[in-house]
């Protein structure tokens, strides 16, 4: 099978969204994708790709456009230990109670983000998206959420997902109040988010970033991650 139905992402959007499986495409492997996609009634498809000649060739000629260059940042445990500073504020596992504030902190956020880029997901929609994001991380999505205290709410929080064979484990959202962004709480995050992951096995985490998202990729790779890959992201509409 070329790609896969996105169950979540088509109930949200209203409309069925699947996945291109693999990183590589062809005109062969457009045709598949094509012909898979008429059988499921798909109307977005997303395709995470190489940076690679053919493949972005075959991209652009069968009909995917491009939305967002992605970089992908990683932190082993065999690098030098991360270490932050920032004083007040605390970094604990989320609890119930708290997804009324991260759902309006969620809401404050400002996302550097490829559906902002793709002019058929409506605007408005688009902070819903990840609105719903974080709640569903707290309902199970992910594997923690940790959020950061300070002044007394709380300013941030970021999601954990655990990977088999302990390769590969990922942050999902780092979010942090924009009153907030100096206070070291977006370090104290990462920081702890890898040392919960390290905790229960994981040798590497990864955090994908949007190639725009310069001030992101500053304070990530201040904390000792690295690029590990550069990718590119398409969307193709029928």
């Amino acid at each position: 099978m070329p790609a896969e139905l996105l169950a979540w992402d088509s109930e949200f959007w209203g409309v069925r969204i699947g996945r291109v499986l693999g990183e590589r495409l062809d005109r062969a492997a457009v045709a598949a994708v094509d012909d898979w996609a008429q059988r499921e009634a798909v109307a977005c498809l997303y395709f995470l790709g190489e940076d690679q000649r053919e493949t972005v060739e075959a991209a652009g000629a069968g009909g995917f456009g491009l939305v967002e260059p992605r970089l992908t940042l990683t932190h082993s445990r065999n690098d030098p230990p991360m270490r932050y500073e920032a004083p007040g504020v605390a970094v604990r596992e989320h609890r119930a109670e708290d997804v009324p504030a991260l759902r309006e902190l969620a809401r404050r956020t400002r996302y550097v983000t490829r559906f902002a880029h793709d002019p058929r997901f409506p605007a408005e929609r688009v902070v819903d998206y990840y609105e719903a994001w974080a709640v569903r991380s707290c309902e199970g999505f992910a594997d923690a959420v940790l959020v950061a205290e300070a002044d007394g709410g709380i300013v941030g929080y970021i999601t954990c997902r655990l990977a088999e064979r302990g390769v590969d484990s990922r942050f999902g959202i780092v979010a942090v109040d924009e009153g907030h962004r100096r206070s070291g709480a977006a370090a104290a995050l990462l920081c702890e988010g890898a040392a919960w992951l390290e905790a229960r096995g994981m040798e590497t985490v990864s955090v994908d970033v949007a190639a725009r998202n310069v001030r992101t990729q500053r304070y990530v790779q201040r904390q000792g991650f690295f690029t590990s890959a550069f990718r590119l992201y398409f969307h193709k509409w029928f």
